[in-house]
């Protein structure tokens, strides 16, 4: 027989329940009492509903089966991915983006950059909120996001070689998720933010990444108008808000 440990937190504003799934043939409790030490650490005294039963096997689908009130809830083994999770309401930075787009489908830090901007760009003037609090530079070769820039930048004109293991299970089915993913997904504007991306990638993930840098750099948008050479400047919201409205 097995013990299960399954940590539960409810997202209110996302309408689903996330869980924390601990079980293996040593069952060890200073690993239960390590993932609630670091929870508190980063969470203080959040709400949880904590449950420990035993199946026969260490398979979630055991405790599903067992309980139907397990059923439908998003499961992680990893503890450190579930209390990133567990902040509803989190604040997507320029690199969860990146990191997201690269799941989806691998491409060099030039393209990235491109895409990058073009879903802050889409998302800022359909729901008039900041896809991520990051500045958008104007270079020479279109918008850049620096702190992106900097992450990637030792695969200089290469392709990126990211990947992630999915490892959220979605219900107790086979279907599983990247880390990534769920990060924008339990985002604020989650589901939005996902459509404005894959809607961006269908749209432009076939140019080149030189056809995309001629793509910002007309007559008009938004780099056009700001970019100075060697200033660095930003393109900011109003800018971009001002285009759009032409």
């Amino acid at each position: 027989m097995y013990k299960h440990f399954i940590a539960i937190a409810s997202l209110y504003t996302k309408g689903f329940r996330i869980a924390w799934h601990y079980s293996e043939d040593n069952f060890e409790t200073a690993t239960v009492q390590k993932f609630l030490s670091q929870l508190k650490k980063k969470h203080g005294d959040i709400k949880l509903g904590v449950h420990k039963i035993v199946t026969d096997s260490p398979e979630w689908e055991s405790v599903v089966e067992s309980d139907s009130y397990f059923a439908g809830i998003i499961v992680t083994h990893n503890k450190e991915e579930f209390i990133d999770l567990i902040t509803a309401e989190q604040k997507l930075g320029a690199i969860d983006i990146a990191k997201y787009i690269l799941t989806v489908s691998p491409m060099s830090p030039l393209k990235l950059q491109k895409l990058l901007y073009l879903s802050y760009e889409k998302f800022l003037i359909k729901t008039g909120e900041q896809l991520f609090k990051d500045p958008i530079y104007a270079w020479k070769h279109g918008p850049v996001v620096e702190t992106v820039y900097d992450f990637f930048r030792e695969y200089g004109s290469q392709q990126i070689p990211y990947e992630e293991d999915d490892s959220i299970i979605i219900n107790s089915s086979d279907l599983s998720v990247s880390p990534s993913f769920m990060r924008v997904l339990t985002s604020e504007h989650g589901a939005t933010t996902i459509n404005v991306i894959h809607d961006v990638l269908m749209k432009y993930c076939d140019l080149t990444a030189w056809q995309l840098v001629d793509l910002t750099h007309e007559e008009g948008k938004p780099w056009f108008q700001v970019y100075k050479p060697g200033s660095n400047k930003v393109i900011t919201d109003e800018v971009i808000l001002a285009y759009a409205q032409d």
